[in-house]
């Protein structure tokens, strides 16, 4: 309907849009006969974005996946264009070949439509997979009334021109409110890594209770699964938790200084029923997670080395000369990563995505060791082993990985 308004089908006794008006030359071409042959053409550079609609399904669904998902957001954007030109060329095709009047210029002059409803369609394919239904309605009539001011000018001379502004001015709408919102992180899960919670304690301006409560490892996994939906309630909103070790959860709840509670670890023992066994907590709140924070490093017998990303990179590799080190933000070592057997890819995501609620430090796919590093919740990078990896090498991966989340943690955190 948009594109009939447009050509001028719903056009009054006093207006209608004139997409020929600019040019001379262009006065003779039959703007409705050219639409209706490059319909198919036209909505197939906006629907081709369609195509991806699954994968931004599948994305949206895993929040320790946001820097792929922006990562491929952004490689789309530059595939978007290559696609509008293919349809933009089959089109011109059509306009010369079919109806043999179409001028070259005016062919010319609709690439920028083309292109930028392509871009837009991108947009707008992810705001609808991601269920962001009132935005995607509020872009939409945003266009609606910019064709409208366009419409009500008496004068038609410009009208692609303008049309093609709008859209323009369309898709920098949807460009502030997308990236804006990739610039956010998504919202902490209770559940963390280590590295995160132990940023996140050591930035906690309120006073708090620190702890951990013992899974043993011969709970069943209903009952295991049961004991951290427990955990996640007890916590949610009040504090985070953490896997110091596949049975060990580690927990920080914010209390206030002068009130003296039952310990956490006593009530999560008392509701699950005995499921959740040993534990300990702080006798009373400590002043703030800075100062928490360094109680735990103190009697931590990890060290701290002040290692940065990078750095952590490079003593991989050290370690593991066919290691493969995938940077999720930058996708530094992506084509080694498609070297891979296509099965362990597929086998990969999901078992690496559940780690932090399984409490592993190094994931099992195959025959290899999988380390993912998170940041904010969600995963930053993976470090993939070579096949079959040396026991003690691993054990120097993990220390690795403790020390890197340790000197982060620490970081902002002044001594005292």
């Amino acid at each position: 309907m948009l594109v009939l308004a447009i050509v001028g089908i719903y056009g009054t006794n006093t207006r209608s849009f004139e997409l020929t008006a600019a040019v001379a030359s262009w006065r003779h071409v039959d703007t409705f006969r050219f639409f209706y042959l490059v319909l198919p053409l036209f909505r197939g550079s906006y629907e081709s974005a369609g195509i991806f609609y699954f994968d931004f399904v599948r994305l949206r669904s895993v929040s320790a996946l946001h820097e792929l998902r922006r990562v491929f957001f952004h490689r789309l954007l530059c595939v978007a264009p290559l696609a509008s030109l293919y349809f933009w060329a089959l089109g011109a095709a059509l306009g010369m070949l079919v109806l043999k009047d179409v001028p070259l210029t005016f062919l010319l002059a609709l690439i920028p439509l083309f292109v930028v409803r392509s871009i837009i369609g991108i947009y707008q394919i992810r705001l609808f997979a991601e269920g962001r239904f009132g935005i995607h309605l509020i872009t939409m009539l945003f266009l609606v009334v910019l064709l409208w001011l366009v419409w009500i000018k008496p004068d038609p001379a410009s009208d692609l021109i303008q049309i093609t502004a709008a859209m323009i001015l369309q898709l920098i709408l949807l460009i502030n409110l997308q990236h804006l919102r990739d610039r956010r992180y998504p919202p902490l899960p209770t559940v963390l890594s280590v590295g995160d919670w132990l940023r996140r304690l050591a930035r906690e301006p309120a006073a708090v209770r620190v702890g951990h409560v013992i899974i043993p490892r011969t709970t069943t996994t209903k009952q295991r699964s049961a004991a951290m939906r427990l955990i996640r309630q007890s916590f949610d909103g009040t504090g985070h938790v953490a896997f110091g070790s596949p049975t060990k959860v580690m927990y920080y709840q914010r209390a206030q200084e002068d009130t003296v509670e039952s310990a956490p670890h006593l009530v999560l023992q008392a509701v699950s029923g005995g499921v959740l066994t040993r534990g300990s907590s702080s006798p009373r709140p400590i002043a703030d997670g800075g100062e928490a924070f360094r109680l735990w490093r103190s009697s931590s017998a990890h060290g701290s080395a002040p290692i940065d990303l990078t750095d952590l990179v490079r003593a991989f590799h050290s370690l593991f000369r066919a290691g493969i080190a995938l940077d999720l933000q930058t996708l530094h070592g992506i084509r080694d990563m498609r070297g891979l057997d296509q099965n362990f890819l597929v086998a990969a995501v999901p078992a690496v995505t559940r780690s932090v609620d399984e409490g592993s430090t190094l994931v099992v796919v195959g025959d290899r060791q999988l380390a993912p590093i998170y940041r904010h919740g969600t995963l930053r990078m993976l470090l993939v082993c070579p096949p079959d990896p040396e026991r003690e090498k691993l054990k120097s991966l993990v220390t690795l990985i403790r020390e890197w989340e340790i000197s982060q943690a620490a970081r902002g955190v002044p001594d005292g």
